[in-house]
This record gives structure tokens, C-alpha cells and sequence, in this order.
């Protein structure tokens, strides 16, 4: 098999997050006796507040009673974050505040909440206030598009919150000085390209100043989200003479956001990324699309060094997508490379519409980049006639475009069904000192 010659790079995927520290002064039960409590009915309406574990999994009382899950204090990461431009090494000592997740639904389910030391990109214009980011899958119940999301008695809801622990004996009230703490915002990570995002399609954000709370109030509570802070509005606080800078990775994702203007930025993502879903794909499962022309990224595990598998779909009826990997495709197209040795098999319930909106992407890895010229990438259709893949666009009736901000190769098809590859032309190949091996 012919194989694109590439550097071997090794990656390393953010797990999850948190960060708590105090919280407000309220009675809370253990997560271990949930499923013993009784919600009290006390002055905010029937409600249970329970304690929770990072990495274990919390029972969540169904009965629309309002169950607040708040997270233990924060470790310290002052081995782990260095120095900010703006926000100094004292601010990130300790974890800045506490984290909780708030739920109220007819249906009991639970949820698994884990802490990721070493997140993804910070959006642009904004830095991270806590170093560490949040993660969790849902338990038995996904949401649907149709799902309440205020905090007002309804059938389902569920907040994330954030509280700035300004009175905690780990941080002084003066360790914040100069943050306009009204101005923290949550946003959530995008897989494809790790890095997180804020806007106004995530969900609803609030700041509640009698008790420094940031809230997201969000339709489906599943992913990994992050707590930031514009750049604009951090003075540069004093940094304790005792406090000395530390370098590591988590300092790089701190360091490297942007001051660009956070209005603008978040304003351009919201544009970007209007009514769009990402789903976690699974190799051999039936994925369902919704209808509505809401477009909907499914996102494959990686199958090697290479790079990651996309399906997007922007449908007026719903379907389902199913991906099948072959390990064993037939040859390459002549003068052309495989960049992944593996190809794709989609099938979709329903025909595509004519004016659906469907492409197939693969976000191409920096071993990629190192060992080719990605500009002249291609993916290609396997012809069950003649068995071998097809690169002509004119034949595929299809629109090929190389993304290079989002490392992504994208086509735009008329059709998804059938067996795809991603090529590339010998004479693009740059000489490397490894051959990968899958």
C-alpha cells in the first residue's frame, strides 16, 4: 500500500476540567447519600444541593426538583501555570473559584464531571480565569433541540455556574484586583479544531452579582467548557513577591490567546457557527441529523497519526449517517498517496435533497503538514465500477477546499453515500525521516 511519508508526532488530547474552591453558604448532601435525600422545600422553591467528586458520577433526582451540584475546591496548579501578560501567576495559585452544574428535568439521570489541567485554545481576545477545564458525558438522557433551557420552573434545565471565591482563605480579595470579574464568561470546546468557543448559540450567559455567580444556561449539558476572561477587562495585577513563575504547557494555552477586541470575536463566531450542532461520531452507528437546515458536524475517532474524519450535513429532513472504516482499500489512484491507509464507507437512511447542503471534511494533523504540501490534499470517491478512486471534481460534480486556519480538507458533494479516500499527489510529498506506521 502506498503511503504518504510523514513525520510521526505524538498527540495529546485535553481530557476535562474544573476548578472549585467555597461556595455559598448552604446546606448541601453528599453525592453518595443522593439517592437518600429528600429535596427540601426550602427559599428558593423545592430544591437539592448536593456535594459533588470530580471523575465520580452523581445521581440527579428527576421530579423537576432543582438539584445543584457543586464541585470541591480546586487543587493547586501553581506548579503548572506560569506567568500571563496580564493575569499573573498569583491569580492562578489556586483555582479562582467554584465550579457547579445545575439540573431539573421530569427524568432522574446523573452526570460525571472531570477536571482537564491542560485545556484546549482560549477564544480570541480572552484568557482563561480558571487553568483547568470541565468535562462530562450525560448520563442515560440526551436533550433535544426542543429542551427548556431557563432557570424558571419548566420541564428541563440544566446550568453550569461558575463562582468567584473572592472570600476564600486560599485567595485574598486583593489576588483579583483589577478583574472585572461581571465580564467571565464560560464557553464550550470545539473538538475539531480544540479549541473553546463563546457565543450567543451555546446558550444563554448571565452574571448574578449578589453572589459573583457566571451562569451558562445551556440546552444539552454534554462537553467540555471552560471559564474565561476578556483580555480588556484585566488590569495587571501585582504579582506576591513570594509567587514565582513556572513554565509548562497549561501556561502556553494561557499565554497564547489574542487581545483582539472580544465583542468582535465573539461576534464572528457566533456568525460562524449559527445553528450548528457537533456530535461525537461512532464508527458502525447510525447517526441522526436533524431536519431544519441545522447544520450538524459528526466527528470521527481518530484512526491513526494522520488526521480526524468529518461528516457535515445541513438537511430540510432529518437521517441518520452511518460511517464504516476499511482497513483494507483497494490501491490509490496512480501518482497519488494515501495520507490515512484507511478509507470511509458513508451511508445515509435518506437521499440527499437537492438542496441539501452535504460535504465530507478531514482535518489533516502537523505530521501532515511536515510531510507534504497540503494545498494540493484531495479526497477521493471509490467508482464501484471501475474500483478505483475518483479526484476529478468535474466527475464528482463536487467542490474541493483546503481550510489551512482549520487544518481541514473539505468537499462538497451531492451526494454522501459511498467509500472515501484522502490523497495526495506524489510529487507533494516532502522527504521526512519516518514512514508512518499504522
Amino acid at each position: 500500500m502506498l503511503l504518504l511519508p510523514i513525520i510521526i508526532l505524538a498527540a495529546q488530547f485535553s481530557g476535562i476540567f474544573s476548578f472549585p474552591l467555597q461556595v455559598r453558604s448552604k446546606k448541601t448532601t453528599s453525592a453518595a447519600a443522593a439517592a437518600e435525600t429528600v429535596a427540601p422545600a426550602n427559599a428558593e422553591g423545592d430544591e437539592v444541593e448536593l456535594s459533588g467528586t470530580f471523575g465520580t458520577s452523581v445521581a440527579l433526582g428527576g421530579g423537576n426538583v432543582k438539584t445543584d451540584v457543586i464541585f470541591p475546591k480546586g487543587v493547586s496548579h501553581s506548579n503548572k501555570i506560569g506567568h500571563h501578560t496580564l493575569l499573573k501567576l498569583w491569580l492562578f495559585l489556586q483555582a479562582v473559584g467554584s465550579f457547579e452544574f445545575e439540573f431539573q428535568d421530569a427524568t432522574a439521570n446523573s452526570v460525571t464531571v472531570t477536571e482537564n489541567k491542560t485545556p484546549g485554545t482560549a477564544p480570541a481576545g480572552f484568557a482563561f480565569l480558571d487553568p483547568s477545564s470541565l468535562s462530562w458525558p450525560q448520563g442515560s438522557k440526551r436533550y433535544s433541540a426542543e429542551d427548556r433551557h431557563h432557570l424558571r420552573p419548566c420541564s428541563q434545565v440544566f446550568i453550569i455556574d461558575y463562582y468567584d471565591n473572592l472570600y476564600t482563605d486560599l485567595i485574598p480579595v486583593s489576588a483579583l484586583t483589577g478583574v472585572d470579574i461581571s465580564q467571565a464568561k464560560i464557553g464550550k470546546l470545539k473538538k475539531r479544531t480544540n479549541a473553546f468557543v463563546i457565543n450567543d448559540n451555546i446558550g444563554e450567559q448571565e452574571f448574578e452579582a449578589d453572589e459573583n455567580e457566571v451562569t451558562l444556561t445551556v440546552k444539552n449539558g454534554n462537553g467540555e467548557w471552560g471559564i474565561f476572561i476578556p483580555t480588556a477587562a484585566v488590569a495587571t495585577p501585582a504579582t506576591p513577591a513570594t509567587s514565582a513563575p513556572a513554565s509548562s504547557s497549561a501556561a502556553t494555552s494561557v499565554t497564547a490567546t489574542s487581545a483582539a477586541a472580544p465583542a468582535a470575536s465573539t461576534t464572528a463566531a457566533a456568525e460562524e457557527i449559527k445553528d450548528e450542532t457537533e456530535v461525537e461520531g461512532a464508527f458502525d452507528t447510525a447517526i441522526t441529523t436533524p431536519a431544519g437546515n441545522r447544520k450538524t458536524d459528526i466527528i470521527y475517532p481518530a484512526q491513526n497519526a494522520a488526521g480526524v474524519f468529518e461528516v457535515e450535513i445541513n438537511a430540510t429532513l432529518a437521517n441518520a449517517v452511518t460511517v464504516k472504516v476499511n482497513k483494507t482499500p483497494v490501491a490509490p489512484p496512480k501518482g497519488f498517496l494515501f495520507v490515512d491507509p484507511v478509507t470511509y464507507q458513508i451511508s445515509t437512511a435518506s437521499k440527499t435533497g437537492a438542496n441539501d447542503l452535504v460535504k465530507v471534511d478531514y482535518f489533516y494533523t502537523d505530521a501532515v503538514i511536515a510531510a507534504a504540501d497540503i494545498k494540493q490534499g484531495v479526497i477521493g470517491k471509490l467508482d464501484p465500477t471501475t474500483n478505483q478512486f475518483i479526484t476529478d471534481l468535474a466527475v464528482l460534480n463536487a467542490e474541493f477546499e483546503v481550510e489551512e486556519e482549520e487544518k481541514e480538507w473539505t468537499l462538497t458533494v451531492p451526494d454522501l453515500n459511498g467509500e472515501w479516500a484522502i490523497l495526495i499527489p506524489e510529487a507533494a510529498a516532502l522527504k521526512a525521516p519516518t514512514i508512518l506506521t499504522l
